[in-house]
């Protein structure tokens, strides 16, 4: 054999013994339980739907036939569970964030991170304060206009508020939403909230540096922001998250990046479950960095309770689900640290995986970057807000839609037949009004989730959609100036 062929022989040996490791990593049950069935399933899925999978957002039906149904479920009852590890003040340790918060090994909940600093912050005076009061958002809410997820019940359905029709200025929100007569509006999911307000970014950043200082060294948040790694890519993605009680949640979703999140009044739960389960979940992609998805029982899941001066960290990809517990003013602020995620996920695609089965998902959101750079549809990331990503007007055929409906009863209510078994799971506790039958696709018949009162409510959501994705000067255009009644 000659030096060509030996060096094509040692080339070939190298790709397939990778080759061996992705599908491991992908899916190892066949290794680690002789299932043969599950990882070929997992991998036709993470292989063959990743095709296609951006071409069909927002629609579970076009993707059905790469879905497993629970009828074909295997048993999840010998995987490794979700590593979650809780400390304290007095228990923390350099080896313990590094493991959770720099490794991407489980989810880290750390109570009173801040030592008691956010108080002062708890205060509407400190709002007052701190916020530039004459600035415009986003908000979600108008209190005429609802989205209604029920297929068949109407007087039953939950009323979710759809975005308002236009920003609402900082001091109308803190006087009336925070404050006083608590109107129906929430500011969540803010890329820009924080920038716009350099002394709540400041007082944000310095909790969070100080926590991964240990790790990290000191600064490691606040030396990387407004940072580019590439064209239309920051180092860093904050969510700032603002609001008053439990009306608003997140359903089911993931986003690419990990989460390093601060909460500062109100408490949250969260509900997570591990991106292996994701071929059994019907995803579908929202926008480039975010999907939506089923919720079924069967699926393992856990839940933490994030309250005051809490600091969790969650790795790439965990879908999760996000519901307010008290009925008072929240806020929040979360960071996805891309550099990090992204070598994290290129060491697991890699070089291998020390968590078991989450490389599928890096795998395909790999696949979804050089598709999308091939094909020159990478998204413009320079947004206000994220509130758009959170459209739930999807696609689904009534097997889907009825599994959808029992998930957002689970929300409603607050997931509480994880912790006490005598709640039913999927049991809608109801508090919507009476409306009209819903709207079916005309082209496929196929019933839309979401179903406003008339159509121009639905042209004033689109509308709306539109303008959430100008940046703050184009808005400054459009409406003539952001701080001004508009």
């Amino acid at each position: 054999m000659g030096a060509c062929g030996k060096i094509f022989l040692f080339l070939g040996a190298v790709w397939l013994f990778w080759f061996c490791r992705l599908l491991y990593g992908i899916s190892p049950y066949f290794w680690i339980h002789g299932d043969m069935t599950r990882s070929l399933r997992e991998w036709r899925f993470w292989f063959s739907w990743s095709i296609y999978a951006m071409d069909y957002r927002q629609n579970l039906v076009a993707l059905q036939d790469y879905n497993i149904y629970p009828e074909d479920f295997p048993d999840f009852s010998k995987d490794t569970p979700i590593e979650v590890i809780y400390v304290s003040n007095e228990n923390v340790t350099a080896d313990i964030i590094r493991h959770t918060w720099w490794e991407g090994n489980g989810i880290l909940i750390w109570r009173n991170a801040t030592r008691g600093a956010h108080e002062k912050m708890q205060e509407l005076d400190w709002v007052r304060e701190n916020f530039d009061m004459d600035q415009w958002y986003e908000t979600t809410g108008d209190e005429e206009n609802f989205f209604y997820y029920n297929d068949t019940n109407w007087d039953t359905a939950l009323e979710y508020t759809i975005w308002g029709p236009k920003p609402v200025e900082m001091r109308d929100f803190v006087e009336n939403t925070l404050d006083g007569e608590h109107k129906a509006r929430y500011i969540g999911f803010n890329f820009k909230i924080v920038q716009e307000n350099p002394k709540v970014r400041k007082a944000f950043l310095d909790l969070m540096d100080a926590a991964i200082e240990p790790v990290a060294g000191p600064g490691y948040f606040t030396e990387k922001m407004d940072k580019d790694l590439a064209k239309d890519m920051k180092y860093l993605l904050e969510f700032f998250f603002i609001y008053y009680g439990t009306g608003m949640y997140a359903t089911h979703h993931n986003g690419i990046g990990d989460d390093t999140f601060l909460q500062i009044a109100n408490t949250k739960r969260w509900i997570f479950t591990h991106p292996r389960y994701i071929p059994y979940m019907h995803q579908s992609y929202k926008t480039f960095g975010g999907s939506i998805f089923l919720d079924f029982d069967e699926i393992p899941k856990v839940w933490v309770d994030v309250g005051p001066g809490d600091f969790m960290y969650f790795p790439p990809s965990y879908v999760h689900t996000v519901i307010n517990l008290e009925d008072k003013w929240g806020m929040g602020l979360g960071i996805r640290d891309v550099k990090k995620t992204m070598t994290m996920m290129a060491q697991n695609v890699l070089l291998g995986s020390p968590v078991e089965g989450n490389v599928g998902v890096f795998y395909n959101q790999w696949f979804q970057v050089l598709k999308a750079k091939v094909l020159a549809a990478m998204p413009n990331t320079d947004r206000r807000s994220a509130l758009d990503n959170a459209s739930p007007r999807f696609v689904m055929d009534d097997f889907q839609l009825k599994q959808w409906h029992k998930h957002v009863a689970n929300c409603h209510n607050q997931f509480e037949h994880l912790i006490n078994p005598e709640i039913k799971s999927g049991v809608e506790i109801g508090r919507g009004t009476s409306h009209p039958e819903g709207m079916v696709d005309p082209k496929t018949g196929h019933r839309l989730v979401s179903v406003l009162p008339t159509e121009e409510a639905w042209e004033m959501y689109e509308n709306n959609l539109k303008r959430k994705l100008l940046d703050a000067d184009k808005m400054k255009e459009k409406f003539g100036s952001t701080k001004k009644e508009l």
